[in-house]
């Protein structure tokens, strides 16, 4: 059986093919959001890498 796949790891393999597609697909939607132009071109990396812990609990 060497060289081929199982059916589930065919399936495990369409699945990580479409979650990165939706990843690319979301991360264009944030990183193009007409929201970037509201925050001075020196400060957007800060604030997208701010944006990324926005989740996170405030440190006490």
């Amino acid at each position: 059986m060497r060289g081929r796949r199982s059916p589930r790891a065919g399936n495990q393999a369409a699945e990580v093919t479409r979650f990165r597609a939706r990843l690319l697909e979301l991360s264009t939607t944030v990183s193009t959001h007409p929201f970037w132009d509201s925050v001075e071109a020196g400060d957007r990396v800060g604030a997208r890498m701010a944006l990324k812990h926005a989740h996170e609990p405030a440190e006490a």
